[in-house]
């Protein structure tokens, strides 16, 4: 039974130890086999990013859509980053196509505020600049200009930390634009002094944006004229860039709000007749839309009914197909849902923070719970080798005395032998063992006689302390061969000569550990070599087969009680 329990142990943590290492293996196992699955899908999503660029710059927006809205079925966040960009890319894409080209504000909003999320997820900040500007655009259609400038101003803060220019000037514009709308540019106080301490390149956009700024602040101090002709200079600018388009439709816009304001009516219904005729093409239908709603108000003010209630007839159809309630209302129950899904998600996150939580308390009580156990245990268990090395080092201790007794008694007889019969002690061959057998067992008188001179030196002569001695000069000083002090050690005292001279050099041991007031200053190894052993460890291991305990614990013991 015994046997049994002792090897139970090493059995279990063999077990334990094949389990976990099999259970290691399989998880790396899993681990490179999705690894390598989701490494295919990334590079499936890539072949579909390129597939929907190379359609969108042959203008087949159709097809383009196609493929960048195949991403939002394969996103997942099991695929690696190098994928997720790919998404949150394809995604904006086809938020802007639905925006410029389709005039699906709905699946364009849908499109970049998914995009916007994979990227936060993500921590791609560098796309998403880009994408809060793009979005911003979809609230300025539908007049909800506070989260218009809300959304750009965060997407230039964004840029500027990232570095791009653009981005910074595409925001700036579209700041000054949404202040006109409301009429009011305190927003754009908050980022100009970062835009002026940019260094930007001398480029038409920068120069474009320097006049839009200027004329912000000529129309804040109704200086109309001099604003129109600043308009007039950064709409220059900006014809011979047709990609940029949309910042000159809006720099006539402004310029046609100026004139309204100055009551040229008929100076503004033209500019809005031009724009309309040479610069808005079919499918900017949010710019068709705003000069409609230009014209019903110009002419109105121009005290031109009959052309007011035509444009208003017009815009009126036109809003209810593209920007009515029905499709605010689209926009708003996208964006509610998104709330609702985030909130849901942040709830489980919760609910699996606090599972989380619960379980790691529970093993950290467990753990508490186990290491106290092990504390009181180890402790205990101290207590009791503690108080069994005081046990050994009390009967050490007598034993100790009973040998400096018996040795003080032998010196006592070998001097008073060596006054009165100075040949006392004689050659061991003089002594009759030469008929002894060797087999025999029972000790006889003679090796009676030879182990007590064995003793008489061993416990009395200081040579033994020296390292150099051997059974050869114990053979020496007792008048006798090596072999028959061999035989004697065995036969009378029942041990071989190292195990005796060891006992002897572990108590001349014993008493100088206890001997602070001469011995106190020494370390181990001196006391070691003083007493004639070879090495610390040779002493140590000696040491502890002997007294039970080793040189420090012994040391430590008798500390203490010198101390009380």
């Amino acid at each position: 039974m015994h046997n049994l329990n002792k090897h139970k142990i090493p059995l279990f943590l063999t077990i334990a130890i094949i389990v976990l290492v099999t259970g290691a293996m399989f998880q790396r196992c899993t681990y490179f086999s999705n690894k390598a699955y989701w490494h295919e899908e990334g590079l499936r999503t890539d072949s579909i990013y390129r597939e929907g660029m190379s359609y969108k710059e042959k203008q087949m927006p159709d097809s383009a859509l196609a493929r960048f809205m195949r991403l939002k079925e394969l996103y997942t966040p099991e695929l690696p980053d190098s994928a997720d960009r790919i998404c949150v890319k394809g995604l904006h894409e086809a938020g802007v196509m639905y925006f410029q080209h389709v005039n699906d504000y709905k699946n364009a909003f849908d499109c970049l505020t998914t995009s916007m999320e994979i990227a936060e997820q993500n921590g791609l900040h560098d796309q998403l600049a880009a994408i809060y500007i793009d979005l911003a655009m979809v609230y300025y259609v539908f007049r909800d200009v506070d989260t218009a400038i809300a959304l750009t101003t965060r997407g230039f803060e964004i840029a500027k930390k990232n570095g791009d220019t653009g981005l910074m000037l595409r925001a700036v514009n579209n700041i000054i634009i949404g202040g006109f709308d409301i009429g009011n540019f305190s927003s754009l106080d908050s980022i100009l002094k970062q835009y002026h301490d940019t260094a930007i390149p001398d480029t038409p956009l920068k120069q474009f944006t320097d006049y839009m700024i200027k004329v912000a602040d000529l129309y804040e101090n109704q200086k109309y004229d001099d604003a129109v002709r600043t308009l007039n200079h950064g709409i220059a600018v900006m014809d011979s860039l047709p990609e940029y388009e949309r910042h000159k439709v809006a720099a006539i816009s402004v310029k046609t709000l100026i004139l309204q304001n100055q009551k040229k009516y008929k100076e503004a219904i033209a500019v809005v007749n031009s724009l309309r005729d040479k610069n808005i093409r079919q499918e900017h239908a949010d710019m068709e839309i705003s000069y409609l709603q230009f014209l019903t108000r110009l002419y109105y003010q121009a005290g031109n009914s009959d052309s007011s209630t035509y444009y208003a007839l017009k815009y009126i159809n036109l809003a209810e197909s593209l920007f009515g309630s029905r499709a605010f209302g689209n926009i708003k129950d996208v964006e509610s849902n998104r709330r609702i899904v985030r909130a849901d998600k942040q709830i489980r996150l919760l609910q699996l923070e606090n599972s989380f939580n619960k379980r790691l308390l529970l093993f950290f009580g467990l753990a508490v719970l186990v290491v106290s156990t092990l504390l009181v245990l180890i402790l205990r268990q101290k207590k009791i080798l503690r108080s069994r090395n005081e046990e050994l080092f009390r009967r050490n201790e007598e034993f100790m005395r009973e040998i400096e007794t018996e040795r003080e008694r032998r010196t006592a007889m070998i001097n008073i032998e060596t006054v009165t019969s100075p040949d006392s002690i004689k050659p061991e061959t003089d002594i009759k063992t030469e008929e002894t057998d060797e087999n025999e067992e029972q000790p006889d008188e003679s090796m009676m006689r030879l182990a007590e001179c064995i003793t008489n030196v061993m416990e009395t002569n200081e040579e033994v302390l020296q390292e150099s001695f051997s059974v050869d000069r114990l053979a020496e000083l007792v008048g006798s061969s090596q072999k028959k002090v061999s035989r004697t050690l065995n036969v009378v005292l029942g041990k071989n000569f190292p195990t005796y001279l060891g006992e002897v050099r572990v108590r001349e041991a014993c008493r100088r550990l206890t001997d602070f007031e001469t011995y106190g200053q020494y370390t181990l190894e001196s006391i070691a070599n003083s007493c004639g052993f070879r090495s610390r460890t040779n002493f140590v291991s000696v040491f502890k087969k002997s007294t039970g305990l080793t040189p420090s614990e012994y040391r430590k013991i008798a500390q203490n009680r010198n101390k009380h």
